[in-house]
């Protein structure tokens, strides 16, 4: 006869073990990348849409053809912010890169 300590209900852990140094490691790396750059690919919450009859889309919901010509004219400005932005950061590096070159020893005589 085995003793009822030596069984595995009584020996075994609970659900919910203390956390390692290896997991609290990872979980505080989580917490600043989240706190630094906003949600990371590990904190990102699904969401969904309840349908009427029942079924349940995930992700985006549909939109309605207003909706969807908004959010496109928001893209299309996001977008023209942005290649309007890369184009004066490079101006200013090609004028930065100019006058490096034209200051440079090597060119001087």
């Amino acid at each position: 006869m085995s003793d009822l300590s030596l069984t595995r209900i009584f020996a075994s852990e609970h659900s919910y073990p203390t956390p390692t140094r290896n997991h609290l490691s990872m979980h505080n790396r989580e917490a600043s990348k989240r706190a630094m750059y906003g949600a990371t690919k590990a904190s990102k919450v699904r969401f969904g849409k309840r349908l009427p009859d029942g079924t349940t889309i995930m992700g985006a919901a549909p939109l309605t053809q207003t909706e969807a010509q908004i959010r496109a004219e928001e893209l299309a400005n996001i977008r023209m912010d942005a290649s309007l932005r890369a184009e004066r950061i490079r101006a200013t590096l090609s004028k930065q890169a100019e006058a490096l070159q034209a200051d440079s020893w090597a060119h001087k005589r």
